[in-house]
C-alpha cells in the first residue's frame, strides 16, 4: 500500500529482506544439501555476503538496501525480544524428558559452573593476550559476552547423523542454561551494585517467572478440551507463553528473560504428555495426534527463527566489520586484528577443553557419565550465537561502557568468534563424527531397539495411537512412560522432512 506516512519508512523493506532470508533458508536446505555443510553455516555465509554487499553496492540495491540497513542497525532489545523466545522455548521443549532428567547434573555443571570459570579464564586471556590495554572490568565484561554458547549448528548436524541422544541433550541443554548465566554475569559486570545480590536476583527470579507461566500453561493444556485436541490452539498458547514469559521477566521485573523461557520449556518437556488417563481411547488418540502436530508446528517455528537469526547475524557482522575498515573513528580495523581474532578463537577452544577437564571427575560420576569421545564432541560444540552477539551490540551502542575503541573492539572480536566457531567448527563436525564413528554406531543401535528397550516397528506398521505411526522413516520418535503410555515424541534425529 502507498499513501500518507509510507515514504521514508524502512519497515516494509525490512520485511522484504526477511522474506529473502527465508527464501535463502529454503533454497539452502533443498538445493545445497549435497555440500554436506550444515545449513547454519551456509546461512551465516549468505548473511555475511549480504552485509558486505550492502556496504559496497548500497546505491544500486534500491529497496533492498534500506531493509538490510534496518536489520544491521536493529536495537539489541528488539533483536533478543523478537528471536530468543521461540528459539529458547523450542530448544528446551524438544529435549527428551528421560535423558534431560538423567543428565541434569551435566547440564548444570557445563551451563553454570563452567560459564563462571570460563568467564574468568577468558578475562585473563584477553587482558594479557590482546594488545589493546583493556582494564580488568572491561576484560571481565567481554569474558561474560564470550561465555554464551549457541550450538544450533552442532545440534542440527548431530540430529542429521543420528548421534547418541545423550550428547545432543547435553550440548543443547548446556547452551540453553549458559546463555542465561552469561547474561546474568554480563549484568553483574555492567552494574555498580553488589554482585552477589544482582546474581542471586537474576538467577532466581527468572526461573520463578518461567515456573509460574509453566503452571498456568500446563493447567490450560490439561484441563481445556479444545487445547488438547486442536494443535494450532495448543501451539499458539505455547508461543504466547514464550513471548509473555520473556517480556514479563525482562521488561516488567527487570530480571533474566532467557532463564525464564528456558525454565518454561524444560518444565513442559519434563511434564510429559498433556492427556488425562481417564479419557476414552478415541479422545486419547485425538489428543496424541494433536500433540504430534504441535511438535511439527514448533519445528516450523524453529526453522523460521533459526534461519532469520543466522542470516541477520551475518548481515550485522558483515556490515559492521566493513564499516570498521572505512570509518576511521576511534578504532580502525587493521590486518593484524584478524590474526588476534584467530588467536582468541583458539584460546576460547582451549579454555573450553580446560573446563571439561576440570569438571571431569564430577561429569564421570553423574548422569550417564562421560567418555573421551563425548567430551571431545562437547568441547567442539562450543559455538557462539545470537546471545553473545546481542550482548556485544549492547556494549557497542552504550556510550557509558568504556571508550569507543573498546566498544568496537569487543563487538569485532565477538563477531569474529561467532563466525569462526560456526563456520570452522560447524563445518568440521561431520568429519569429526565420521572419524569417531558416532553416527554409524548410533544407527546400528537404533535399528536394533528403540528408547528404553522398546523394539521399533517399520514405518507405516505401527499400532493405532502410536507416535511412530505418523512419523517418517528414520525418526526416533517413540518414548515410553513408566506406565507404558506413549510419551511426547522426540524429534531429535528426524530427517528434514519431519
Amino acid at each position: 500500500m502507498t499513501g500518507v506516512g509510507s515514504a521514508g519508512s524502512d519497515e516494509p523493506n525490512a520485511v522484504f529482506v526477511a522474506a529473502i532470508a527465508l527464501f535463502l533458508g529454503a533454497f539452502t536446505q533443498s538445493a545445497l544439501h549435497w555440500t554436506r555443510i550444515p545449513n547454519s553455516v551456509l546461512l551465516l555465509l549468505w548473511g555475511l555476503a549480504i552485509g558486505v554487499g550492502n556496504g559496497t553496492y548500497v546505491s544500486s540495491w534500491q529497496h533492498v538496501s534500506p531493509g538490510i540497513t534496518f536489520w544491521q542497525e536493529i536495537d539489541p532489545h528488539l533483536l533478543t525480544s523478537l528471536f530468543l523466545p521461540p528459539v529458547l522455548f523450542a530448544g528446551a521443549y524438544g529435549l527428551p524428558r528421560r535423558v534431560l532428567i538423567r543428565n541434569a547434573a551435566h547440564e548444570a555443571l557445563l551451563g553454570g559452573a563452567a560459564v563462571i570459570t570460563g568467564t574468568a579464564m577468558t578475562a585473563v586471556a584477553v587482558k594479557f593476550a590482546l594488545p589493546y590495554g583493556w582494564t580488568w572490568p572491561q576484560s571481565l565484561l567481554f569474558g561474560a559476552i564470550a561465555a554464551a554458547t549457541d550450538p544450533v549448528a552442532a545440534v542440527a548436524l548431530l540430529r542429521e547423523v543420528n548421534a547418541p541422544e545423550e550428547i545432543r541433550v547435553t550440548v543443547d541443554g548446556e547452551a540453553l542454561i549458559d546463555d542465561g548465566v552469561a547474561a546474568v554475569l554480563f549484568i553483574v559486570f555492567q552494574e555498580s551494585h553488589p554482585p552477589f545480590s544482582i546474581f542471586s536476583y537474576h538467577s532466581l527470579a527468572g526461573p520463578a517467572v518461567g515456573l509460574a507461566f509453566a503452571v498456568c500453561l500446563l493447567a490450560w493444556l490439561r484441563f481445556v478440551p479444545a487445547a488438547q485436541q486442536e494443535a494450532v490452539l495448543a501451539a499458539t498458547l505455547m508461543l504466547i507463553a514464550a513471548y509473555g514469559c520473556f517480556f514479563v521477566a525482562d521488561e516488567i521485573l527487570m530480571t533474566n528473560g532467557i532463564l525464564a523461557v528456558v525454565t518454561l520449556g524444560m518444565a513442559l518437556a519434563c511434564s510429559g504428555p498433556t492427556t488425562n488417563a481417564a479419557s476414552s481411547d478415541n479422545n486419547d488418540a485425538a489428543k496424541q495426534e494433536a500433540l504430534h502436530h504441535v511438535n511439527i508446528i514448533w519445528e516450523a517455528v524453529e526453522f523460521v527463527a533459526n534461519t532469520l537469526i543466522f542470516v541477520v547475524c551475518g548481515m550485522l557482522i558483515g556490515g559492521w566489520v566493513y564499516r570498521a575498515h572505512r570509518m576511521g573513528g576511534p578504532w580502525t580495523l587493521q590486518g593484524s586484528d584478524y590474526g588476534f581474532a584467530v588467536a582468541l578463537w583458539l584460546l576460547l577452544l582451549v579454555i573450553r577443553c580446560i573446563n571439561i577437564a576440570v569438571l571431569w571427575p564430577l561429569l564421570t560420576r553423574t548422569g550417564d557419565g562421560i567418555t573421551f569421545t563425548s567430551a571431545l564432541l562437547t568441547a567442539w560444540s562450543g559455538l557462539r550465537g545470537i546471545v553473545g552477539l546481542a550482548l556485544a551490540l549492547y556494549v557497542l551502542i552504550d556510550p557509558a561502557i568504556g571508550s569507543g575503541a573498546y566498544r568496537m573492539q569487543a563487538f569485532y572480536f565477538m563477531s569474529t568468534t561467532l563466525v569462526l566457531t560456526v563456520v570452522v567448527q560447524g563445518s568440521l563436525y561431520g568429519p569429526l563424527l565420521l572419524a569417531l564413528a558416532i553416527g554409524e554406531q548410533a544407527s546400528q543401535e537404533d535399528l536394533s531397539s528403540g528408547p528404553e528397550g522398546v523394539s521399533k516397528e517399520p514405518t507405516g506398521q505401527a499400532g493405532a495411537g502410536n507416535w511412530a505411526s505418523a512419523v517418517p522413516n528414520g525418526c526416533v520418535a517413540l518414548t515410553v512412560q513408566e506406565n507404558g503410555a506413549p510419551d511426547r515424541p522426540d524429534h531429535q534425529g528426524c530427517p528434514s522432512q519431519c
